[in-house]
């Protein structure tokens, strides 16, 4: 019931960032990874994804301070929930999938609000500055942070919503569940199942232009 309600209610905000707090480590080293944080992996899969549900829900919702300040601590997310060896079960891919499409829709809200505001770095305040920082160096000191982002990014760019490609007489469309080019299958399963890029193509240009 609370779900419906704060779903149908666009002007609702969540404490998102408490809500992250649930899910992640207080601190990641730069070789941290998932083994390395069990106690927040005991979590019981219940807080998991009703936090998973909420957070999706309030995501969209957020300021452009709001949204970089997420960034830091999603990252953490991600090394700490979606390493391949903790996705072996059906609930724990949907986790990271859905994890996955968090980052993806922060990142567009960066991108898109940013835009809109006409925003340049020298314009930003220290607040957002500090999280950025921040995000940037967990990418860059840990090697498994680091290295997930790059793959969904670069899978970001490379999916199509609407598959298909021609070549000769030969057409490929989405009907026949093959990826896009240069797309795993692991990867187009990923970003199939959220919805934070079936309406992305105006900020994909903008981020692949922009980085």
């Amino acid at each position: 019931h609370i779900i419906t309600r704060v779903k149908a209610d666009s002007s609702c905000k969540l404490p998102v960032q408490k809500i992250l707090d649930l899910l992640t480590p207080t601190t990641v080293t730069s070789t941290s990874t998932a083994s390395d944080n069990d106690d927040k992996n005991k979590v019981d899969p219940f807080t998991i994804n009703l936090s998973l549900i909420f957070l999706t829900i309030g995501v969209p919702r957020c300021t452009l301070e709001e949204l970089y300040s997420l960034l830091p601590n999603l990252l953490t997310l991600v090394s700490v929930h979606t390493n391949i060896t903790n996705i072996s079960t059906t609930s724990k891919k949907k986790q990271a999938f859905q994890i996955a499409h968090l980052v993806i829709r922060t990142i567009e809200g960066i991108i898109v609000q940013t835009k809109a505001n006409k925003k340049s770095s020298s314009s930003m305040n220290d607040t957002i500055s500090t999280n950025m920082q921040k995000a940037r160096t967990l990418c860059q000191t840990n090697p498994y942070i680091g290295a997930t982002m790059f793959d969904l990014c670069l899978d970001v760019l490379l999916f199509q919503t609407n598959s298909s490609t021609t070549s000769g007489t030969t057409s490929t469309s989405s009907s026949t569940n093959l990826p896009p080019p240069g797309l795993s299958t692991f990867a187009n399963e990923r970003l199939l199942s959220g919805s934070s890029t079936s309406s992305s193509s105006s900020w994909l240009v903008e981020y692949s232009t922009n980085g």
